[in-house]
C-alpha cells in the first residue's frame, strides 16, 4: 500500500535544492539490471537480501499531497521494484521510495511510524526526536500485485507476468523501515511471498516465516539506518550478518558468505 506524502506548511521555508543522485543509482538503470547485497537509490546505499535481485520498475513523481501548500513547488520522489524470482515464482520484492530533489526545507507530516494496525512495531527514534523524525520497522500481512496495485507496484506486477509468474500474491509478509528527518525521507519495504517459501500463514496465528521476517526486520534496520544517513561503507558489512527468512520447517540462517 503506498504510503501517502504530506508536506507541513510551517517548515516551508527556504528554496527548491537539488539533492545529490549518485551516478549509480538503480533508477539510472535499464529495467532487468541485476543486483547484489546492495544497490544505490538516491544518494543512499541500501542492503539486499540474499541472492539476485533484477529491476523490474520505476516510478518518478512528485511529492503526494492531501493537505497543504499546493501552490509550493512539491518534492521530486523516485520509487524503484527489485524483484527476486527462484522456480518461476516470485519468491521476494523490494519497493524502496526517496526524494531526488527537494522543494524546499519542508518536513513530512505523515507519520508512518504511528501505525498500530500490524503485526509488529520498532521504534528506534529517541523520544525527544520523535517531533522531527521517524526511524521504525513494521511488520505487516497482506496480499500484494492485485487490482488496488498503484505506480510501481503496477509495473511490477506486469513485469511478474511477463515472467510467468501468477498475481496476485494472496499472502506476503511486509518488512516495512521508515527513515525520516526533517525533508529528506526514505521507506524501504522487504516484502516475502509466504507460498513460495512454501508456508501458509494465518493472521493471529503463530508462523515461522513472520517470526524469521521480523528477526530479518530488526537487523536489516540498523544497516538502512546506516545507509540513510550515508554510512555506505558499513551496509553491506551489517547485512552479511542479518538472519534470513527459510522456508517453513527451518529455522533463520545467516546470509552465505560470498568468495
Amino acid at each position: 500500500m503506498r504510503i501517502f506524502l504530506i508536506c507541513a506548511i510551517a517548515a516551508c521555508t527556504g528554496e527548491a535544492g537539488a539533492q545529490i543522485v549518485s551516478r549509480d543509482s538503480v533508477h539510472l538503470k535499464p529495467v532487468g539490471t541485476a543486483v547484489r547485497d546492495t544497490f544505490v537509490l538516491g544518494n543512499k546505499t541500501l542492503p539486499l537480501p540474499e541472492g539476485e535481485f533484477v529491476l523490474a520498475a520505476v516510478e518518478l513523481h512528485d511529492s503526494r499531497f492531501v493537505r497543504g501548500d499546493f501552490a509550493r513547488q512539491q518534492h521530486k520522489m523516485v520509487d524503484v521494484a527489485l524483484a527476486q524470482l527462484v522456480d518461476r515464482k516470485l519468491r521476494a520484492f523490494v519497493w524502496a521510495s526517496t526524494v531526488l530533489k527537494h522543494g524546499g526545507t519542508t518536513g513530512w507530516v505523515t507519520e508512518p511510524c504511528k501505525r498500530e494496525d500490524v503485526l509488529f512495531k520498532q521504534s528506534r527514534v529517541p523520544f525527544m526526536k520523535t517531533n522531527y523524525e521517524q526511524n521504525c520497522l513494521l511488520v505487516n500481512q497482506a496480499g500484494s500485485l492485485g487490482s488496488n496495485a498503484q505506480g510501481a507496484y503496477v509495473t511490477l506486477a506486469e513485469w511478474a507476468r511477463s515472467q510467468g509468474v501468477k498475481t496476485p500474491l494472496p499472502t506476503v509478509i511486509d518488512a516495512a523501515i521508515a527513515r525520516i528527518s526533517v525533508a529528506d525521507y526514505l521507506v524501504v519495504r522487504y516484502v516475502f511471498n509466504a507460498d513460495a517459501y512454501g508456508c501458509v500463514v494465518k493472521r493471529g496465528e503463530p508462523s515461522p516465516l513472520v517470526d524469521a521476517v521480523i528477526e530479518f526486520g530488526k537487523e536489516m534496520q540498523v544497516a538502512v539506518n546506516e545507509g540513510f544517513i550515508g554510512r555506505r561503507e558499513s551496509v553491506a558489512s551489517l547485512a552479511m550478518g542479518v538472519p534470513q527468512p527459510n522456508d517453513c520447517g527451518a529455522p533463520p540462517r545467516q546470509r552465505a558468505k560470498r568468495p
